[in-house]
């Protein structure tokens, strides 16, 4: 009785942080001790796997953020404003094997102005030929190298 009454009396003089840091470390060692025995594991819950497709239903709010993000822009440029979308599909429009198999044009621009710009190019191309050609560049041997041509030149 008496070594009990000592314990008691060392136990009351010390520190409170210390009997609590001993109390913490007493409840740790018995859930290590006692908290994974045979009883405890028959009684967390299992399913049997089985073969099949696995459908998994969420039912939470937030947001998704890509690892690997592309930025598409359209480059072709047409006066000031850009070139004009004639036809588009519709956003969120899955691209199958068949599609890319078919060519299906997701995206249809307005080339009206390109055409006209290509018109253009192509008749400052010509009429550079023709001057060149008027002017005897192309000619090896200069306006006077050109038996057919030498009327055109003179």
């Amino acid at each position: 009785m008496q070594k009990l009454s000592n314990i008691f009396k060392f136990v009351r003089r010390q520190p409170r942080w210390r009997l609590v840091t001993v109390g913490i470390l007493l409840v740790a060692i018995a859930l290590l001790v006692w908290g994974g025995t045979a009883k405890t594991l028959g009684k967390t819950p299992t399913f049997v796997a089985r073969r099949g497709p696995l459908e998994i239903t969420i039912l939470e709010g937030g947001s998704l953020q890509a690892l690997e993000s592309q930025e598409l822009k359209c480059e072709v440029r047409v006066g000031y404003q850009g070139t004009k979308i004639l036809r588009i599909v519709d956003e969120g429009y899955f691209v199958t094997e068949e599609d890319v198999k078919t060519n299906k044009v997701l995206v249809e621009l307005d080339s009206s102005d390109l055409q006209k710009q290509i018109v253009q190019q192509e008749i400052q191309y010509q009429s550079a030929v023709a001057n060149r050609h008027r002017d005897g560049q192309d000619h090896p041997g200069g306006r006077s190298g050109c038996g057919p041509c030498r009327s055109h030149h003179e």
